[in-house]
């Protein structure tokens, strides 16, 4: 028999759900066996047969009365590999903050949020999260920001958890840079995404974009996601008929005439919704493509672009986002724009 004590980054979510992340990481226990066990008290909450829809307590034992509970996937050995050479120096530089309940990321562009079908040997933010936070646990304080930073040392990360491990709090494209949020623990992670799913986030992004820009614009069109066949990856298209709702307003920093491109804009984007590719489909609509947007530039700007300003992606910089704490306090945080971002 196994057993499980309910920590606070546990409690107050659905039992039925706890199990199902607990056996996420387990080869051989699918969705229907985790229910039939649950029914069968298989599976029991202080030695008592509990219904699925109970909601865990802080100090509530989960036990479980089966084998089979040893064979676990690993994430791909090349990205182990990869993970092992990765030092808390490679992964500080591109924090921007830290406490007790969140770590806020300046992500790179090209990388991953989550290593997915696509990128099974590529390291992620998430990778990056999970070394940082684990050897920060195991008392290594050696990297530079820990010296420089005498408050960083006094950080006291929670233990690990048998569902909850630290997690990113929303997504980022693979070629966008800029601010992301993780929470370390369970309630941060909750309190963020009642703001999320509430639109209580404010999320601020800046792009380089082909053309002289009005000063202000809102877009407005409704979005449709669907599936392109040829790149195999999921796309949004303007749509009236099957949509969602999608709201960006557009202001213009800087505009001038690059001697390679052309008119190009510096631009502020504020969102309401969080649609896919909302940005880059927006500001495709509207005439003025995003630099280096594969999916839905311009194919000749973006070779020029590569060829003078060595641009290979998207310039869309999540640039700033703000929310509230769990004392009322609002927390904005900002991501100063990368160097590929060439000269407006």
């Amino acid at each position: 028999m196994k057993s499980v004590t309910i920590s606070s980054n546990e409690a107050n979510q659905r039992f039925d759900r706890f199990v199902r992340k607990y056996f996420k990481e387990y080869s051989d226990i699918g969705l229907s066996d985790i229910f039939r066990r649950i029914r069968h008290r298989d599976i029991r909450i202080n030695g008592k047969k509990t219904k699925e829809n109970y909601r865990l307590h802080t100090g509530d034992i989960v036990s479980f009365h089966f084998s089979g509970l040893d064979d676990r996937f690993k994430i791909a050995p090349t990205r182990d590999a990869k993970a092992e050479l990765i030092t808390l120096d490679d992964i500080t530089p591109l924090i921007i903050y830290e406490d007790q309940d969140r770590i806020v990321w300046n992500k790179p562009p090209h990388m991953v949020v989550h290593a997915g079908n696509d990128h099974l040997d590529d390291l992620s933010l998430q990778d990056y999260l999970r070394i940082y936070t684990s050897r920060i646990k195991e008392g290594d304080r050696g990297s530079k920001r820990a010296i420089e930073d005498p408050l960083s040392t006094s950080i006291n990360l929670p233990q690990p958890s048998s569902t909850f491990q630290p997690s990113l709090c929303y997504r980022l494209d693979r070629d966008t840079s800029g601010v992301l949020v993780s929470a370390i623990t369970y309630p941060a992670l909750q309190h963020l995404n009642e703001q999320i799913r509430e639109r209580k986030v404010h999320k601020v992004y800046q792009a380089i974009v082909a053309g002289i820009t009005p000063e202000d614009r809102t877009a407005d069109e409704p979005l449709f996601k669907g599936f392109n066949k040829t790149s195999g990856r999921g796309q949004s298209f303007v749509n009236r008929e099957k949509w969602v709702h999608a709201v960006s307003h557009f202001s213009t920093l800087k505009s001038r005439s690059d001697p390679h491109l052309g008119p190009v804009s510096l631009v502020q984007i504020q969102i309401e919704t969080g649609r896919m590719h909302q940005i880059r489909v927006h500001a495709a609509h509207h005439g003025h493509p995003i630099i280096g947007d594969q999916m839905y530039g311009d194919p000749a700007l973006n070779r020029l672009a590569l060829k003078h300003h060595k641009t290979t992606r998207q310039l869309l910089h999540a640039y700033q986002y703000s929310f509230t704490d769990h004392h009322g306090k609002k927390q904005t945080f900002t991501a100063p724009v990368p160097s590929d971002f060439f000269s407006t």
